[in-house]
């Protein structure tokens, strides 16, 4: 059977659907079980090896109803190591995913410790609305009105960031200080113009 340049044609064509159907279940896949990994404790170093590879991979999503990022998955189940490294390579802390929950909404609901105090010092906002309307400070609210101590563990993460800044500020004054007076003084308390001058005594004039 002889075959014509359009039955060509369309085998090429078809060969093409099937090749890119196949790259994006491929695809897919590998996003999926990315998102999976950051979710499992154990299996840390996959996550560092796949981000090797696909630096991009800190914006993939789950295929599922969430739409979660392996940020997101991190914070939900906890692990607070596999949270640094993400973001530490570029992951949007406060991504939202299909229900506009953030990491932080997610860390608060499962009362992860670590995880909220990195959020909170990494700037994550308290203020983005979930889908129930609902942000991480009203659930730090909720949560006080229940008796928790969330709120008041938050507060104090926010005191200590607090000062930490003053300290940085504090430091930082004082270096331009020490920087002003030895440009001034120089290191042994004579000025760079007083070095280049040269001192005579007087000449106190002579009894005839």
């Amino acid at each position: 059977m002889k075959t014509t340049a359009s039955s060509k044609v369309n085998l090429s064509a078809s060969f093409n659907r099937f090749y890119q159907r196949a790259c994006l279940r491929l695809q897919w896949r590998l996003e999926e079980h990315f998102v999976s990994c950051c979710g499992r404790e154990k299996d840390f170093a996959e996550v560092e090896k796949i981000l090797d590879l696909f630096p991009d991979a800190v914006t993939w999503r789950s295929k599922d109803l969430h739409g979660m990022t392996g940020l997101m998955a991190a914070s939900f189940h906890g692990h607070s190591k596999t949270l640094q490294m993400l973001i530490d390579n570029g992951a949007d802390i406060n991504a939202q995913d299909n229900g506009q929950c953030t990491a932080l909404h997610y860390a608060l609901q499962w009362h992860h410790l670590p995880v909220i105090k990195f959020l909170v010092m990494s700037n994550a906002q308290r203020d983005v609305q979930n889908k129930e309307g609902l942000t991480p400070d009203g659930m730090l609210s909720i949560d006080e009105r229940k008796g928790g101590m969330l709120k008041k563990y938050v507060a104090d993460i926010t005191k200590e960031i607090e000062q930490q800044k003053i300290e940085k500020l504090r430091q930082h004054e004082q270096k331009l200080r020490q920087d002003a007076e030895d440009t001034l003084h120089g290191t042994k308390g004579v000025t760079p113009l007083l070095r280049k001058i040269k001192i005579k005594k007087p000449v106190t004039p002579q009894k005839k």
